[in-house]
């Protein structure tokens, strides 16, 4: 029995002996087959330096796939120091037997390279593209939709998007889920989105996770399901993603598909505040500044408050010109509340306007003076 048969009907151990026999007596397929083993751990140890032994052995004997995973090795410094140059010379090889994958490679290094594109790097994609590289297809769709380095033709990127995405390719479905979102082949189908949003949710694509959620908590393109969408902001949290982070937070928050929970509500936040999202900043001021699951703490309140005001979100520059007018946490300062309340009104926030208007009759010439000084340094610095 060959190592593939053996591979092929689950006994990977007989695989690996038989394939190991072959090897060693120079077979260039069974080297090749033992580096996949060692690469990705199949019924062996994940060993780097192995699988690059293996992959050598076979590339050494023109096995285009075992050159293009040695090439990805030195790309990666997976079991050699990284180099792009050795990534290059391998893909160099694979590609000139025609070998899809190493097309799209090297196409993939050059634009990791450089801003734009060449005719050589679009030759590349297409030829890896039309050969059934997903990787290809949606990179070659990418440039097409925005035209860099070549013509614009959403319609060609749209039939290359499907490709990938029926093939798997997570970033292909995703993209077809905002397509289908957005319209771009006619009406919106918000269903059809869902659908793709959710194919690519379940490898992992953290965007469309958070989506899927979002969609399944706003019963948009399918039913409204409130659990389900906290599972998937809970997946998608889970990759450090701050909009999920903060979407859970608010879930946990007001008891909405998961049980109100103050304590989880805070750990979500400070999560997705340290990571620069403005509304957990904004929640986690709030909770800080009345103490909810936490003591009192109103100068990390305003810090907080502060940073998601600063990041442009009008509730927490119409929050921060409340407490600085009212002082309920802070001292008294009207100017720098009328510039809160200025920025949070041009955003089209009423209260806001209303809060501007009352300061700016309140406010003494020499205030109204240093307020507008503080609009004009924040508009010259943003």
């Amino acid at each position: 029995m060959s190592g593939m048969a053996a591979f092929e009907r689950g006994d990977v151990a007989s695989a690996h002996d038989r394939w190991l026999h072959s090897a060693r007596e120079g077979d260039a397929n069974s080297q090749y087959c033992l580096g996949l083993m060692y690469d990705e751990g199949i019924g062996v140890d994940a060993n780097a330096s192995r699988a690059v032994s293996w992959y050598r052995r076979a590339a050494d004997q023109g096995v285009a796939a075992a050159q293009n995973n040695l090439g990805l090795m030195y790309l990666e410094g997976r079991g050699v120091p990284r180099s792009e140059d050795e990534a290059l010379a391998w893909f160099d090889k694979a590609a000139d037997q025609g070998f899809a994958p190493a097309l799209s490679n090297r196409a993939m290094l050059f634009l990791s390279e450089h801003q734009g594109t060449n005719p050589s790097v679009l030759s590349d994609l297409e030829r890896a593209a039309g050969a059934g590289e997903p990787h290809a297809q949606h990179v070659l769709a990418v440039l097409r939709e925005s035209g860099l380095g070549t013509e614009r033709d959403v319609v060609a990127s749209m039939e290359l998007y499907r490709l990938a995405a029926r093939q798997g390719s997570a970033d292909a479905q995703f993209q077809m889920g905002r397509l289908s979102m957005n319209g771009a082949g006619g009406t919106p189908d918000e269903s059809d989105a869902r659908d793709w949003f959710t194919q690519a949710a379940q490898q992992g694509h953290v965007q469309s996770q958070f989506l899927v959620g979002w969609m399944n908590l706003q019963g948009r393109g399918g039913p409204k399901n409130e659990v389900y969408a906290a599972r998937w902001y809970e997946r998608a949290a889970d990759q450090g993603f701050a909009p999920a982070q903060s979407a859970l937070g608010r879930l946990h928050a007001t008891g909405v598909g998961v049980e109100v929970s103050d304590e989880d509500a805070l750990h979500w936040f400070r999560i997705a505040a340290k990571n620069g999202e403005p509304a957990a900043q904004y929640n986690l001021g709030l909770m800080l500044a009345q103490g909810r699951a936490t003591r009192r703490d109103p100068d990390q309140a305003r810090l907080w408050l502060t940073a998601s005001a600063k990041q442009g979100l009008p509730i927490a520059q119409d929050r921060l010109a409340n407490l600085l007018e009212s002082g309920e946490s802070w001292a008294i300062d009207l100017p720098k509340a009328y510039q809160w309340a200025v920025l949070a009104a041009e955003q089209g926030h009423s209260g806001a306007a209303t809060r501007r208007d009352r300061l700016a009759e309140s406010m003494t010439s020499a205030e109204l003076q240093r307020a507008n000084a503080l609009l004009d340094a924040w508009r010259g610095e943003h």
